[in-house]
């Protein structure tokens, strides 16, 4: 089997998630490093890897300069999306789709670049490779908790037409043989216009909805896709304050692949260091961290320092106008008697 991501570059587009970048360049480049550490990290566990692109002669020499080996390959884009449209180059995972319904190669995999091979892969991933069976990552409770469970389940029937159980999965991971790709294909060909349509009203647009939309149509249709996050092949870790009750990292730095969208510009220096072992990760991430937090807890503390110290000042405060309080002022100084 072959793991691939893809990293397709459009300047004029909104693409940087999860992370600010100065530039265009800046945003192609934290991209392309967290691509060089995935395939360091999955060469540790004798994983074939490439990046997927439309602008290999952009990316090949920043490769050079960095001195790094990575497979380049660029496929066919076809799919049309409209301009704007947020996480634009995420969609674009649908023509990864398209290849892969063509490929000889038996079973494949396509994860996002911002993520990291942590420990070896589960008895369990091996079996259903060997069977081919689809995985992909459901990420229902972090979903429904975040955007309400009604909210999902009616959007995914503005997308696909059908009755929806409300359950959705995250575009971080996704693997199976071509006959699967050639199904999700085809289910994405029919549903394709309606998401267009309905993009203003949805609560995610991107690679994620029309996907899952997608995989409910085929297992309506009697399709097994096993959830490859209780298999431990796969875990998101937010490391910042999220809008669901999240996992302990703990717990998602036992599953093989861990998913860090926050973490790019950790996961791309490190990708520049010597990367060994995954111990070798462990040890940095747990100092990153750290750090992290501390950074956070400054911030914070500087933040209610500065609130304390305008709500003080003289200056017209909107907080005592909205409490219906009147400002006390300091009265000028008295004028002297010669004066």
């Amino acid at each position: 089997m072959a793991f691939y991501s893809l990293l397709h570059l459009e300047e004029k587009e909104h693409s940087a998630v999860n992370v600010k970048t100065r530039d265009f360049d800046d945003q192609t480049l934290i991209y392309l490093k967290c691509a060089v550490n995935l395939a360091k990290s999955l060469a540790l566990e004798n994983m074939d890897y490439a990046l997927i692109t439309n602008r290999p002669e952009v990316l090949q020499p920043l490769l050079d300069e960095m001195g790094a080996k990575l497979r380049l390959l660029e496929i066919p884009f076809t799919t049309n999306v409209p301009s704007g449209t947020e996480f634009y180059s995420a969609h674009y995972k649908i023509d990864c789709y398209r290849y892969f319904a063509t490929i000889d190669t038996p079973y494949a995999a396509l994860i996002d670049a911002d993520c990291i091979c942590v420990n070896s892969f589960p008895g369990s991933f091996f079996r259903n490779v060997k069977i081919g069976q689809p995985m992909c990552y459901d990420i229902t409770d972090q979903s429904i908790p975040t955007f309400g469970a009604d909210r999902v389940r009616l959007d995914l029937e503005k997308i696909h037409g059908l009755e929806s159980e409300g359950r959705w999965y995250g575009g971080e991971f996704i693997c199976g043989p071509p006959t699967f790709y050639r199904h999700l294909v085809a289910a994405i060909d029919q549903i394709y216009d309606r998401y267009v349509c309905n993009l203003p009203g949805l609560h995610h647009t991107g690679d994620e909805s029309v996907t899952t939309a997608a995989l409910e149509m085929m297992k309506i249709q009697g399709i097994q896709i096993a959830d490859a996050g209780t298999l431990g092949v796969v875990a998101r870790y937010l490391n910042c304050r999220a809008q669901f009750v999240q996992r302990p990292y703990e717990h998602a730095c036992t599953a093989t692949l861990l998913h860090l969208p926050v973490d790019k510009r950790f996961l791309g220096r490190l990708g520049q260091s010597d990367h060994v072992s995954h111990d070798t990760f462990f040890k940095s991430y747990d100092r990153y961290r750290r750090d992290f937090l501390l950074r956070q807890f400054i911030k914070t503390g500087v933040a209610i320092r500065l609130a304390l110290k305008g709500f003080r000042t003289d200056i017209s405060n909107p907080i005592f106008h909205r409490l219906g309080l009147k400002k006390r002022y300091r009265k000028p100084n008295a004028p002297d008697a010669d004066e």
